[in-house]
């Protein structure tokens, strides 16, 4: 894992694509049903955890997490 903040939620799109959050604001993704992940988001500025993650399809997630922090997309995560 690219990360030592504690994962608390996974979502998978299909069988390769999936989604993992946890602390520090950590969004990791992969391509490859888990075998390697990417860090997508982390932010050690504030210890702002997400909580869950729900990905319906490839591009389209959501994230949930302390103090009302929603984070949506539209492209997977990408930026």
């Amino acid at each position: 894992m690219p990360t030592r903040a504690t994962l608390t939620s996974v979502s998978f799109a299909d069988e390769r694509n999936g989604w993992a959050v946890g602390h520090w604001g950590v969004i990791l993704h992969t391509t490859d049903g888990g075998e390697t992940w990417t860090v997508q988001r982390d932010d050690t500025s504030v210890d702002q955890p997400l909580f869950s993650v729900w990905f319906c399809v490839k591009r389209n997630g959501v994230g949930g997490g302390l103090w009302s922090l929603i984070l949506r997309t539209a492209v997977g995560g990408a930026q």
